[in-house]
Formats: structure tokens, sequence, C-alpha cells
């Protein structure tokens, strides 16, 4: 595992493109080191000021969708502190609390829970008087 976050370190000092999406699947390197569970890798790829967490692969899915399916707390911890928008669905129609309540992860559902944020409502939507 060193040597994949030393190469991963290696390649974004050298200038290579964090977001890089593949021509096959349009997997990100932070989407294929949160299914492979590369926490090590998935804390380079995040310290990247560029590193976009909501980037959807050719199947809808986020590098959270991965993180939550794959049952990896840590990751999802990881990915929360970026502020990721939590209910993008994927092409079968699943948020990532969807695909951790799906796996009875418990303690990932819990910190998705905790994480969701009421959204302010834009003005006009508010019943409020000047």
């Amino acid at each position: 595992m060193h040597g994949r976050a030393d190469m991963a370190r290696f390649l974004l000092d050298g200038g290579a493109y964090v977001n890089f999406v593949t021509r096959t699947r349009g997997m990100t390197p932070l989407h294929l080191a949160c299914q492979n569970e590369r926490l090590t890798v998935v804390k380079i790829l995040l310290q990247s000021r560029d590193c976009d967490v909501d980037i959807q692969d050719s199947r809808g899915n986020t590098a959270l969708h991965y993180a939550c399916y794959t049952n990896n707390a840590r990751l999802v911890e990881l990915l929360l502190k970026c502020s990721p928008v939590l209910d993008i669905k994927n092409s079968d129609g699943k948020t990532p609390l969807d695909e951790a309540e799906e796996k009875l992860a418990l303690s990932i559902v819990r910190l998705l829970k905790a994480d969701k944020v009421t959204p302010i409502l834009p003005w006009e939507e508010t019943n409020y008087e000047v």
C-alpha cells in the first residue's frame, strides 16, 4: 500500500491531473482508491485542492457511493470532511445513504444522517416579509 501512496504523491507532485477520468468506466483516481479501500491514497488525493469529490462515473457513482458500498466508515469520514453532495443518485437511483442502508452499514448511516444539514431556502421560498 505504501508503494501506491508514494506513487500517487509522486504523480500529483509532478503535475498529474487529480480528476483524470478513465475512458471505459469514467472513474477518477478517487473513485478507484475508494473502491479498493486505499485510505492513504484517498488522503493524498483529497489534499490536492483541485480534487472533486462529486464527480460521477459512467454509472453515476461518486467516491462516497464507493466508500459506502465497501462499508468503510473511515473513508466516509474523510470524504465528509470535503462537504460532498449527499443526495447524488447513481444510475440505479441510489444515493450513498441508500447504499449504506442496503449494506446494513449502521455506523455509516449514522455518519451520513448526522452530516445532513437542512438546506437554507432561497428568499422567495420563505414566508418572511421585510
